[in-house]
């Protein structure tokens, strides 16, 4: 027997013909977190996906449609649906493996801010192991040789190698699920281990609660996040207790103006100029999602064949907010920024 979403999946995987490409919008399914814990991250990023998509399409095909659905209960059943009403490709903003292993059965180009695998499956933004390497790095520029990490769920695999490959002895790890609203005592825990700075490996609201524990604990010393701490909320959750806070992140999520001599500088203005005004000022995931957008636009210019759009993506070159793609990001794209009264600059 061959089960549904097996024929589905097949079905799927044939290109799409038929109209031409300037008859046709290119539809995108948007997969990410809109209830639920992980709520206030998934909202902001769908916005920063939306406004590129409305943006007339900067000279890169236009006539975007996207199709978003909540993934925070059943992420697979959220994709599935998605692939029934034919998208051409995909955007995911959730952390479940299971759409990434959708998206590459049913052969439908995808770009997440998650970590890319599969053949179908690409980076939007920094990769989860060139954040972990650059977040290590910033901590060695400082002198840091002992740190902890505090985690919702395991921590990820790339801050143990990233660690070993910076010289850095990790003290020890503490993890929190979601329903939590109170790191104290996580952080405490991890402070028994002396560790002379924090890495953080949680989405908001997570990252504000660990900075404002971590300091009710106790805890002196640096903290560091990943470029997910840099938005809109954060300050408010963390308090005063975040100054100091450092974040690796691309400069787009920089209160600061960028470096004229900064390759996507100009892209960058551009995006804030026309984000800011309706929905406040763009953090890290806003910039991933916006760039996921520009890069399955880039992907299906003049045509709507998914196995077409896969060959260009992985050959990629593109200009976005976050930085250069080429295909992916460079590791010079990402920045340490510095929180100082209640904006990362």
């Amino acid at each position: 027997m061959i089960g549904r979403r097996s024929l589905l999946m097949g079905a799927l995987s044939v290109p799409l013909l038929g109209a031409a490409a300037g008859e046709s919008p290119l539809r995108i399914g948007v997969l990410s977190d809109l209830t639920g814990p992980l709520a206030q991250q998934g909202k902001r990023q769908l916005l920063g996906a939306q406004h590129r998509a409305g943006s007339g399409g900067h000279g890169h095909g236009g006539g975007v449609e996207l199709m978003p659905a909540d993934a925070a209960e059943t992420p697979e059943d959220a994709v599935f649906g998605l692939l029934e009403q034919g998208v051409h490709g995909l955007i995911l903003l959730s952390s479940a493996k299971s759409i990434v292993d959708a998206a590459n059965a049913s052969c439908t180009p995808a770009l997440t801010t998650g970590k890319a695998e599969g053949p179908y499956v690409f980076q939007a933004g920094p990769s989860p192991g060139q954040v972990a390497q650059a977040m290590m790095q910033a901590l060695k520029t400082g002198g840091v040789s002992k740190a902890g990490v505090m985690s919702l769920g395991d921590p990820p695999p790339d801050l143990a190698d990233a660690a070993l490959n910076r010289g850095i002895t990790l003290t020890g790890a503490e993890s929190f699920d979601a329903t939590a609203t109170d790191l104290t005592s996580v952080a405490a825990t991890l402070i028994e281990g002396a560790p002379e700075a924090i890495v953080v490996a949680a989405p908001p609201p997570f990252d504000g609660y660990a900075a404002r524990d971590a300091r009710a604990a106790g805890f002196t010393g640096p903290i560091m996040f990943p470029p997910s701490a840099v938005n809109p909320g954060f300050h408010g959750v963390a308090g005063p207790g975040a100054d100091g806070s450092k974040a690796v992140a691309p400069w787009a999520a920089s209160a600061a103006e960028p470096p004229a001599d900064l390759p996507n500088a100009t892209v960058i203005r551009r995006f804030k100029e026309g984000f800011t005004p309706a929905n406040g000022a763009p953090g890290a995931s806003e910039s991933m999602a916006a760039d996921a957008v520009a890069l399955l636009q880039l992907a299906f210019l003049g045509h709507r064949d998914r196995k077409q759009a896969k060959a260009q993506l992985d050959q990629m070159c593109c200009v976005g907010v976050c930085g250069v793609y080429n295909p992916q990001l460079g590791d010079d794209a990402l920045t340490v920024l510095t929180s100082a009264d209640g904006a990362w600059g």
